[in-house]
């Protein structure tokens, strides 16, 4: 019985913790590699990703240029505007001849998929750099005060 009562606690504080440290990082705000990237990545970037044999329209939503270029009076996304981003209009159509991502691709945006791109647009679109091609930081090294040297 002991060892029960044992094993829920556990789990009970290895779950309260997962949940910490996932609202920790949840100030409310939309991050591009955190929130938008991964979505992007699994509904969009099989037709409009790095992949140039499998591009259409000539628009790589992984890359802020290209997203934001103008293609003739229209932007895929405009930052800040939901209603000049031909990307949100296509993503919210009932037209299946506009749907994005397409039905026949057998992919689709959920609710707060939806969501998670509406807000990321009207905050600005602002993109972010994968952090493997960030160069390294060294943190600031705190002054240590009331050690004698020698």
């Amino acid at each position: 019985m002991n060892s029960i009562r044992l094993s829920a606690l556990q789990m009970l504080l290895v779950f309260s913790g997962a949940w910490a440290s996932h609202a920790a990082c949840d100030d409310g705000s939309i991050s591009f590699n955190r929130d938008v990237r991964p979505i992007l990545a699994e509904t969009c970037f099989h037709c409009h990703g790095p992949d140039e044999e499998g591009r259409e329209a000539d628009l790589r939503l992984d890359e802020e240029s290209s997203a934001s270029e103008d293609r003739g009076g229209y932007q895929a996304i405009r930052p800040g505007d939901l209603k000049a981003s031909e990307a949100w209009s296509r993503i919210i159509s009932d037209d299946d001849d506009r749907l994005m991502p397409p039905p026949e691709s057998h992919l689709f945006l959920n609710k707060k998929q939806k969501a998670v791109l509406k807000q990321w647009i009207i905050e600005g679109a602002q993109y972010e750099g994968h952090w493997a091609f960030a160069p390294p930081q060294s943190p600031d090294v705190p002054s240590v005060q009331g050690m004698n040297s020698r």
